[in-house]
Formats: structure tokens, sequence, C-alpha cells
């Protein structure tokens, strides 16, 4: 884990005060950089670990991160996905077959044998 502590410079002289922006984050006006909301979404749907035990592990390396922001972190990113979803789901369900995996299913409802694949 690091931290990357952005630094917004003040400039100024006679006439007016100016202060540097900050970089754009993923979430507006967030803590979490692009790569820890990549990290918690990977280990929560990937790893199927639940948000407490992500708690437990920042608590061990001295990070306090509750799993109720974690949880509003998740929200926030579905949001920031959905376009990227809705793409998705527009191009697999015109295809003509979903997925298969050559698994056979013996059809009992029938008097023959009859195997299926799914």
């Amino acid at each position: 884990m690091k931290v990357i502590q952005d630094v917004c410079l003040k400039y100024a002289c006679d006439c007016t005060v100016r202060t540097a922006t900050k970089a754009p984050q993923p979430i507006e006006k967030g803590t979490a950089g692009a790569s820890l909301l990549a990290q918690v979404i990977v280990a929560k749907w990937a790893d199927h670990q639940p948000l407490h035990r992500h708690e437990k592990m920042f608590e061990r390396h001295g990070i306090e991160i509750s799993c109720k922001i974690m949880g509003g972190w998740m929200a926030q990113c579905a949001e920031l996905l959905d376009p990227l979803y809705q793409i998705m789901k527009k191009e697999l369900l015109r295809s003509k077959v979903i997925v298969t995996d050559d698994t056979s299913v013996l059809d009992r409802k029938i008097s023959f044998a009859r195997i299926g694949r799914i």
C-alpha cells in the first residue's frame, strides 16, 4: 500500500491568488484513486471477498477504511461503469449463442435417451 498525497500549490501576486487544480479522480471529491477502487472491486467480485474482510486487511496495514465507505465506492463505481455495462449487454444480446461449455445433459422427460449440450 502506498499513499499518494496531492499538493495543490497557491500562486499569488499583488492582483490575484490562484490555486492549482487537483488531478481528476474517478469519484468526484473522493479520496480513493483508480487503483484502490479497482483493487476493492476485483477483490469483492472476482475473489468473492466481502467488504468487512477488506476493512480488516486494511487495518492490518494501518489504514482505516470502513466497509460502509467501500460500499459507497462500489455504488458510485457502478454508476461510472454503467455505460460500459450497457454496451456490453447490447453486444451480448445480439449474439446467437451466449455461452456453451460442452457439458452433456441427459433429458429424462422423453422416453428415449437424448443427450443435449449446455
